[in-house]
């Protein structure tokens, strides 16, 4: 499915994410949240780099837990080398 906003968020600061995406889709950009996005079963690292891949821009909820987190550096490096703003 085609979305506008890929979110990139500690599962720690998950609460933050969910709140910045309804207000990102109240806007009415389409957003792909992880937790949401990915269905049962999916493979969590091989679902994030086509979901980057797709999105127009990428938003990083930033927080020390995020700056921890290997998976979080992960997608911002793909983002990173996708070009993506």
């Amino acid at each position: 499915m085609p979305h506008d906003v890929f979110i990139s968020y500690s599962h720690l600061d998950q609460t933050i994410a969910d709140s910045v995406c309804a207000c990102l889709e109240r806007a009415g950009m389409a957003c792909w949240i992880a937790h949401r996005d990915i269905r049962p079963g999916d493979d969590w690292p091989k679902a994030i780099p086509p979901a980057i891949e797709a999105a127009r821009i990428v938003v990083l909820i930033f927080s020390m837990r995020a700056n921890e987190s290997d998976y979080v550096v992960r997608e911002v490096t793909l983002a990173a080398d996708a070009k993506k703003p």
